[in-house]
Parts: structure tokens; sequence; C-alpha cells
């Protein structure tokens, strides 16, 4: 019935967050090696880890937005709960904190490795960047496509 529905769209509307934050991470991620000097590095991270805490940030303060205050009555909160189409809230799944570990990675490959180990295969760094993030990209992609069925 229409308790049904209402968890359908609050599952929807999730998936729609998740797949947002994915998005922008991987989006974002995928523009760093156009600042490719030894220089820039601290720049770049610092952009991409203070936007990622604003993202956060703002998603969750949207998940409290969308709760309905608490009644007094814990009769009126009983019947309220699973029911509200308000109740959305928003936290990393597991999947999404190892997208942002895997990125960590790719970085550390791109500086410490690649320089000692392949500096012959010029194009290694960029070819698993760009693969990395168009992993995410896609996987986004999917998530959008599961909330409009």
């Amino acid at each position: 019935g229409a308790t049904t529905t209402t968890r359908r769209r609050r599952r929807r509307k999730e998936l729609e967050i998740h797949a947002f934050w994915l998005l922008n991470i991987a989006g974002n991620a995928s523009l760093l090696p156009l600042i490719h000097t030894p220089f820039e590095f601290p720049i770049k991270i610092g952009m991409l880890v203070a936007h990622t805490l604003v993202l956060q940030v703002m998603l969750e303060g949207m998940g409290a937005a969308w709760k309905k205050p608490k009644n007094k009555n814990k009769q009126q909160q009983q019947q309220q709960q699973g029911s509200s189409k308000y109740s959305l809230s928003f936290s990393l799944s597991w999947w999404e904190l190892l997208y942002g570990l895997g990125l960590v990675g790719v970085q550390l490959f791109q500086s410490v490795i690649h320089p000692i180990f392949f500096a012959h295969l010029a194009f290694l760094p960029l070819l698993l960047w760009s693969t990395y993030c168009a992993f995410g990209i896609v996987t986004a992609a999917v998530l959008y496509y599961f909330c409009l069925l």
C-alpha cells in the first residue's frame, strides 16, 4: 500500500544522493591530472578534499532537512516510524568509502610507485587515473538508471 510506495520513494531518493556523491567525486577527481606539476600537488589535493568535505556536510544537512520534527507523544512517533517520507539520511556506504580510498591509492601509485618502477611507461598514471574515474562515473550512471526504474 502507501507504506511500500513511501519506502520506494525514500530508497530512490537515497540512491539519487549516493549516485550524485559518486558522480561528483569521480568527475572532480578526473580533472586532477590536468594539474600536473609537483608544485601544484598540495593545491589539487587540498581542493579535492575540501570539496569532498563540503559535499559531505551539505548532503548530511539535506538528509537532516528531510527529517520531520519529532513529536513528544511516543504513540505518534511509533506510528510515524517507517512510514514517513521525510526520514531521509545520508552516510557513505562501504563501497563509497572504498572508492574514495582507491583514489588515494591511485594517487600514491602515480606519485611514488610509478616514478621508481615504471618510469619508462609515461602513459600509465594517466591511463590508471582515467580508468578508475570512468569506473566511478559509469557506476553513478547505473545508480541513476535504477533511480529512474
